[in-house]
């Protein structure tokens, strides 16, 4: 009898330290989810890209996470500036079924967002923004969010204007939120880190470390910025270095702020029981095109965008070559907290652990720029033409080939391994692959080319101050 219970504890207690064992290595039924958009940064200001023109990284966190989860080096934005880029990300889906581009800005309300899928599964959602283009009053991109928390004063208008775009305050912010949280259910947060968009303006200890040579006052302001695309200022004229340096500066700001999140993460013990995504909403011209900032255009500087995704018990390390876009995120951010995806069920195309078709095709839409900022331009150099900067562009990469089309009648497609700048177009060489891609573009995209006017709702003065000091509106 006593062998007997000996035997019995004995099984007892193995299958006690079986089960504990076990749920120590097994992965947490819901992790929390992290996407964090430093807005306005090239994919090849990272490590992640094959050429960073002589300047090299100026992300060593981003570079960091990617080495420790999984990068992905051919990941696009859906369109080349914040409103209809986010509105995509929150809803999986093209501007051009979204609807919340330049003539609309407010996201419809039938459109169900990526915060109410995690709030409706029990998560508690919070947002911490520096971009006022994301604000409720303005573009209501941020429904679904609990807690929407901006960086930037709403009694100061222009506080854009200066250097600090918001990026310590939200760092603030967050610490004070992970502080007094609640511990008993997970979360979703979403970041917006504004630094990289003008004015470009690093701060003090970047320019002492890096940018000695140049004058402390040193600044790229959103009036330069619209002179220059206004023709005002020859390019020739231009030192293209200084600014790109000045922006590399301030994408060097966004990677330390990145980096103290991370580390906020780490210290209050949720980095472990996290899946972190980190992004871009669209790049910037830099000259190239004889373009600045990321308006009037869909080239291939303002959509290639970094995407490194930490979520080790779910995605491989490494890089992944397949072909993603920023629309990708809302199911994969579902599926890494194993929620349904974007057709509420619980089928995930499984390319998002496997990998996407090279050939896949995939679209950027522009229904061009705010009629305000026209004028604007046009106030500042009445000769301008403003046929081509006015125009819509609908844009479709398949592998290495970019066919654009715009309302303007414009058509081109470019070997981008051959031809990275997009200079030399290939539509009547290749007529057949631009037929092709034209026909495609065609089907999914066609209403962005039609005119249509701004239906935005009217903005009070300080919203309206803030968007201009961004130059996004006049």
């Amino acid at each position: 009898m006593q062998r007997a219970r000996l035997i019995l504890l004995l099984i007892v207690f193995c299958s006690l330290l079986f089960s504990s064992s076990c749920s120590r290595s097994r992965p947490p039924a819901q992790p929390n989810v992290v996407v964090i958009v430093l807005d306005t940064v090239r994919r090849d200001y990272t490590g992640l890209a094959r050429n960073n023109h002589g300047l090299g990284s100026f992300t060593p966190h981003l570079d960091q996470l990617a080495a420790d989860g999984t990068a992905f080096v051919n990941a696009y934005t859906n369109a080349p500036w914040t409103v209809p880029s986010h509105a995509s990300l929150f809803t999986g889906v093209l501007p051009s079924v979204h609807g919340c581009t330049s003539r609309t800005l407010r996201l419809e309300a039938e459109r169900p967002t990526l915060a109410e899928a995690f709030s409706h599964a029990g998560y508690e959602t919070v947002s911490f923004y520096g971009n006022p283009l994301l604000d409720d009053q303005v573009t209501g991109l941020l429904r679904g969010f609990e807690q929407k928390v901006p960086g930037f004063n709403r009694d100061m208008p222009n506080v854009m204007e200066i250097g600090d775009q918001g990026g310590f305050k939200t760092l603030a912010n967050i610490h004070k939120w992970m502080a007094k949280r609640r511990k008993d259910k997970p979360f979703f947060m979403f970041v917006n880190i504004l630094e990289p968009h003008l004015p470009y303006d690093p701060p003090p200890d970047y320019r002492g470390h890096v940018l000695s040579d140049l004058p402390g006052s040193d600044v790229i302001s959103v009036k330069w910025g619209h002179e220059f695309n206004a023709g005002l200022h020859a390019s020739d004229n231009v030192d293209w270095r200084r600014i790109r340096r000045l922006y590399g500066g301030d994408v060097h700001t966004a990677d330390q702020l990145l980096g103290e999140i991370i580390q906020l993460l780490r210290q209050d013990g949720y980095y472990d029981n996290s899946s972190i995504i980190v992004t871009s909403d669209h790049g910037e011209n830099l000259g190239e095109h004889n373009l600045i900032e990321h308006q009037f255009c869909i080239y291939e500087t303002l959509l290639a965008v970094p995407l490194v995704i930490r979520s080790p018990d779910i995605l491989n390390r490494g890089i992944r070559r397949d072909p993603v876009t920023l629309a990708d995120v809302y199911d994969m951010a579902l599926y890494l907290a194993g929620l349904p995806g974007k057709l509420d069920t619980d089928h995930h195309d499984n390319s998002i652990t496997n990998g996407f078709p090279k050939s896949r095709a995939l679209v950027a839409e522009y229904t061009g720029v705010t009629p305000s900022h026209l004028e604007h331009l046009r106030s500042l150099n009445p000769k301008i033409e403003t046929e081509k900067i006015g125009a819509a562009y609908i844009s479709v990469r398949r592998d290495h080939m970019r066919f654009t089309l715009g309302s303007d009648g414009s058509r081109a497609l470019h070997n981008l391994d051959d031809d990275p700048l997009q200079l030399v177009d290939l539509s009547s060489a290749n007529a057949s692959l631009a037929n092709e891609l034209y026909d495609y573009v065609m089907r999914c995209s066609a209403s962005i080319l039609e005119p249509g006017g701004v239906t935005a709702k009217p903005l009070d003065e300080k919203q309206n101050k803030r968007l201009r000091s961004l130059g996004y509106i006049r």
